[in-house]
């Protein structure tokens, strides 16, 4: 194998390492992809957060935004609900205003009308009371004509009990009378 020559040997060597530059080539070439590979997928995860940590604000924001009109529309309708209340209940206090005022008038007229008519019975009974002192007169004619009624009447009643005693008697001697002839007939039929 000494007979290799020195040419054979620098061919050997220059074919090793060709060969071993080709496989160092071919691995620093699939180092270089994989070093590629990882610096575009750390530069995508790089735009990927810097998206995610623009986005995060942003959607903080937005929602934030979102949140603070309706607020601002809940607030507005609270503040319209509160004026409309306060317009209806400024409307019942109105009412019942007004309604009080009519029960207070009525019942001031109510209580004048009252007053007017004892006032008219209070002069009515007056007014009787100056006709019975001024007809003393009237009444004791009133009181003797009844008296005359009351003592006809008396008198009528006695002339009818009377009547009515001189009946009794009549009747009384006629049942007497009718009596005596039916126990004559009856004496008379039963001697036969």
């Amino acid at each position: 194998q000494a007979s290799r020559s020195p040419c054979t040997l620098r061919y050997m060597g220059n074919e090793m390492l060709e060969r071993m530059q080709t496989s160092f080539l071919v691995r620093v070439d699939k180092l270089q992809a994989s070093v590629q590979a990882l610096t575009t997928r750390g530069t995508a995860l790089e735009k990927g957060m810097a998206q995610f940590r623009g986005q995060l604000p942003s959607k903080l924001q937005v929602d934030t935004a979102a949140l603070v009109k309706e607020i601002q529309t809940a607030r507005k309708a609270l503040d319209m609900d509160q004026k409309q209340r306060i317009e209806r209940d400024t409307g019942l206090l109105r009412r019942l205003a007004e309604i009080e005022q009519q029960g207070v008038t009525a019942f001031e007229a109510a209580e004048q009308q009252l007053r007017k008519d004892e006032d008219d019975v209070v002069e009515e009974t007056a007014g009787i009371a100056r006709a019975e002192d001024g007809s003393d007169d009237h009444t004791e004619k009133f009181r003797t004509f009844i008296l005359q009624e009351i003592a006809g009447m008396k008198s009528s009643l006695a002339v009818a009990t009377e009547v009515r005693e001189q009946t009794d008697d009549e009747i009384v001697l006629a049942l007497s009378h009718y009596t005596n002839a039916l126990q004559k007939g009856l004496r008379s039929a039963n001697v036969r």
